[in-house]
């Protein structure tokens, strides 16, 4: 009798000290578990007597706060925003789901379209008989962008990190029969994004680097710009602005692009 109450206290034991988790009802009440999930309506969570399940589920308007075991609190207000104070990790992701790779606020590899308008101007350096001259056009672009972002830190609002594009290329569609090719090779900037819904956000990058174009007389220049977006999760629309100068140019090769970009983060 004396073992079989031994072996019941320590399996009782074994039991609290492995799951220790608290959620503290509005009606005054604790549970005693191990929270496994918090979504936008649900808890899920399995007793502390159960703790291989099966998985149970509490209204989230009906929860005060969760006390964690490592001593971590969460708090529910009552219009449902979940205010943090934590030194552990974030347990309100899904049960095996990396925290880096949240559709808003993670890195990611990214691809865009982009279609927009550009104003350039082309030097052409004049024969025996005519003098050299420049050339403005007005321009339609189509190109494609390819690039990785990341992103720094653990703020559940708004992250800053690097933008790196591999990979610009636009095609300019001038007034005159010939188009110009313009390619912008591992250009890198700043990369920023700041939630403003729990699935939305709006995000801003910058580049800067090497330009290889058709629009230069001697096929080099330098790109320079920023774009801003509007994201749903892994979709984002926006606007990008850049510039680019030829290197050999003496001020005479240029193009300024605005284009409408549309694209996905992996």
């Amino acid at each position: 009798m004396k073992n079989t109450l031994l072996i019941t206290a320590l399996l009782f034991i074994s039991i609290s000290l492995k799951a220790q988790d608290t959620i503290r009802k509005i009606n005054g009440t604790d549970v005693i578990a191990n929270v496994t999930e918090i979504g936008d309506d649900y808890l899920i969570y399995t007793r502390f007597d159960q703790p291989e399940g099966p998985s149970r589920k509490m209204a989230v308007k009906d929860i005060m706060d969760v006390v964690y075991s490592n001593g971590t609190k969460e708090v529910f207000n009552q219009s449902g925003v979940i205010i943090v104070e934590r030194r552990g990790p974030d347990k309100r992701v899904r049960v095996g789901v990396d925290p880096a790779k949240d559709g808003l606020l993670g890195n990611g590899f990214y691809v865009e379209g982009m279609m927009g308008y550009a104003y350039s101007r082309k030097h052409f350096n004049g024969g025996y008989y005519s003098p050299s001259y420049s050339q403005t056009n007005s321009n339609i672009t189509a190109g494609l962008r390819i690039g990785t972002k990341w992103y720094f830190g653990e703020n559940e609002n708004m992250r800053f990190g690097l933008n790196m594009s591999w990979m610009k290329l636009q095609i300019l569609l001038p007034e005159t029969p010939r188009p110009d090719i313009y390619f912008a090779p591992v250009n890198i900037g700043f990369a920023g994004v700041f939630k403003v819904g729990k699935k939305t956000g709006i995000e801003t990058n910058t580049s800067l680097g090497l330009a290889l174009s058709s629009i230069y007389q001697h096929a080099i220049g330098v790109n320079y710009g920023a774009d801003v977006k509007f994201r749903y999760e892994e979709l984002a629309i926006g606007l990008d602005f850049s510039r680019t100068d030829g290197v050999y140019s003496n001020g005479n090769e240029y193009a300024n692009m605005i284009s409408l970009t549309i694209g996905a983060k992996f």
